[in-house]
């Protein structure tokens, strides 16, 4: 296995991990478990940690890529360049992610937390969703 094969593996981390620690924590919200909150955050960080693999491997898979006959230099850079965005925004709410498992005395901190992280996650899903049809 080479690094454009563990890229084309792992890029499906950050994309449905963000999505599933969305619905996750939607559900924690609802059924009001902690254990469950935890769960959603831990996808999160994971999903970050996956994000990060799969860009720093992203450099390889380009150079396997680009000799394909047919592929468009172009459509390599706007999806390296989202790729780039998606990761600053799963990083970030990997980091909200963090912050939410901190325990918090304020109720207040807790619940701006919890929904500056969905807000961040779907934005992370978002991003992903439109990085991986540009690739």
């Amino acid at each position: 296995m080479n690094q454009a094969h563990l890229h084309l593996l792992i890029n499906h981390l950050p994309i449905f991990g963000t999505l599933l620690g969305l619905l996750v924590l939607i559900h924690a919200l609802w059924s009001k478990s902690k254990s469950t909150h935890i769960a959603a955050y831990n996808l999160f960080i994971i999903s970050a940690i996956g994000a990060l693999i799969a860009y720093f491997t992203g450099e390889p898979a380009e150079e396997f890529v680009e000799r394909i006959p047919g592929v468009a230099e172009s459509f390599i850079k706007a999806h390296e360049n989202s790729a780039q965005v998606s990761l600053f925004l799963i990083l970030f709410t990997g980091i909200m992610a963090i912050g939410a498992l901190r325990p918090w005395r304020s109720e207040r901190i807790v619940r701006y937390t919890v929904l500056g992280t969905i807000l961040a996650a779907m934005i992370s899903t978002a991003s992903f969703a439109y990085t991986a049809n540009l690739g």
